[in-house]
Parts: structure tokens; C-alpha cells; sequence
């Protein structure tokens, strides 16, 4: 059905008269605008491959991305080890709030080529230590909507619940926690 179709959603939380709020409200409508485009964008690919393979060269090209964690630091990408076979470490860089020169977590996530079968794609993984709110920051709408694509093909893969997901102009917000298989893939 509908709910096979698109993002996971989460449980709606019962606020008041059990209605959802406003935000979380606002943050459904936006969650239906994405998969309406992912579903748009995925039907221009051959294979999940190639789609994946146009996310993770965004982040070559130097995709900014930015983790929020209650508002009062944030991390950037520094770079890609292309020694790695596809792997891309994202790196701390600055700390607001934070003593000067105090990394509080050093290794953030990366996204990895999964050997055992290519259309599996590439494996996002998140450490659960920051897995609160996550912003990425594009160029302009067409890689915006190519991350958008990726993202919720990664989501439907590994079958992550999203807590909220909301698009501006610019910024693609995703709230949540994605565990499951962060301790797997390090074990």
C-alpha cells in the first residue's frame, strides 16, 4: 500500500486532545512531499546503483554537510579518502559551547560500497551518539533533490524509522536515530 510505497513513519505523538502538533504536523507534509519526489527522481534510474552512485559523487564534489546536536555544535565533512574504496569520513572540525580546541566526538560516520552485492547500495551509517538531527546543505535544488533520492533510498533499504524529515529551500533536516547497523558494521 501507501505506507509500503514511502517513508516509514513514525508513530504520531499524542499531544493535548491527542491531535499532533503543529510542527510535527508540518514535518508529515514535508516527509509526503520528498517521497513524492523521490519517487519521481528514482523512476529516472536504471538501478539503485546509479542513483546511489550520483549521491555519494555529490560528496565528492563537496556536499556540505552539517550536524546539529541541541543546537550548540556542529561538524563538517573535511574530506574523502578515496583510498578507501568508497568510504567517506565525516570528521569533527569546531565545537560551539565547547572548551577551545575540545573535539567531543572524533569519529562521526561514513558512507561505505557494500562488497556482497552491488544493488544493495551503500550503507549510511550514524553514530547513535548523534544521531538527533542531521542538515545537509546543497548547492542548488537539482542536488538537493538527488540527496533527497539517495537518502530515502538508503532509508528503504535498511528499513530505518525517520522521526521527522523536513525540506526548505536549501537544507534537507532529518531528525531520528539510524542504529541498527553502526555496531554491526564496527564488530
Amino acid at each position: 500500500g501507501a505506507a509500503a510505497q514511502g517513508l516509514l513513519l513514525p508513530p504520531q505523538r499524542a499531544e493535548g486532545g491527542g491531535a499532533p502538533s503543529p510542527v510535527l504536523a508540518e514535518e508529515l507534509e514535508d516527509m509526503a512531499e520528498v517521497d513524492a519526489r523521490w519517487n519521481a527522481l528514482a523512476a529516472g534510474f536504471d538501478d539503485t546503483e546509479g542513483l546511489l552512485r550520483e549521491f555519494l559523487n555529490l560528496l565528492r564534489c563537496g556536499l556540505h554537510v552539517q550536524v546539529h546536536a541541541r543546537g550548540q555544535w556542529k561538524l563538517r565533512v573535511l574530506q574523502l579518502d578515496d583510498a578507501c574504496e568508497g568510504l567517506l569520513l565525516w570528521r569533527a572540525s569546531s565545537a560551539r559551547g565547547a572548551p577551545k580546541g575540545r573535539i567531543l566526538i572524533p569519529t562521526i560516520t561514513r558512507v561505505e560500497k557494500r562488497r556482497d552485492a552491488a544493488a544493495e547500495g551503500y550503507a549510511l551509517e550514524i553514530a547513535h551518539t548523534l544521531g538527533r538531527d542531521i542538515q545537509l546543505t546543497v548547492s542548488s535544488r537539482s542536488d538537493r533533490d538527488v540527496v533527497v533520492a539517495g537518502l530515502g533510498m538508503l532509508i528503504r533499504r535498511q528499513q530505518h524509522i525517520v522521526h521527522g524529515l523536513a525540506v526548505h529551500a536549501r537544507r534537507l533536516r532529518i531528525r531520528g536515530a539510524f542504529l541498527h547497523w553502526y555496531k554491526k558494521t564496527l564488530a
